[in-house]
């Protein structure tokens, strides 16, 4: 059961431009955490707090983006989140950029590359 109050403020926060509530919100919509499942909304609202530098939603939208979940499949949008998030010390950004060169993503396949990614 969604404790209303708690959402109510989540939401009302992520509108005032809040990333660490925009971040939640996408979460909640992605894994339909008390919310319907919606990949546009937590696109919408993970963009926002992209954006504003959030790393944790720069490397979800990388995920997002790799899987073509709530917007068009692009493996470079995907690296280009993932490396603005990795760049800041982000390891699960850091371990997908790695998959990306291992496996030649949406750039050159380069083992060497995969296991240095990590700043």
């Amino acid at each position: 059961m969604e404790d209303s109050n708690y959402t109510d403020e989540m939401l009302i926060s992520a509108k005032q431009g809040d990333d660490g509530a925009q971040f939640l919100l996408a979460v909640r919509y992605y894994n339909r955490d008390e919310t319907e499942q919606n990949y546009e909304h937590s696109v919408e609202w993970c963009l926002k707090a992209a954006e504003q530098g959030n790393i944790f939603a720069q490397s979800m939208l990388g995920i997002c983006y790799y899987f073509g979940r709530g917007l068009t499949q692009s493996f470079e949008q995907a690296i280009a989140w993932f490396l603005k998030s990795a760049e800041q010390n982000h390891d699960g950004a850091q371990c997908h950029l790695g998959l990306c060169y291992y496996y030649g993503d949406g750039i050159k396949q380069d083992y060497r590359q995969s296991g240095s990614v990590v700043y």
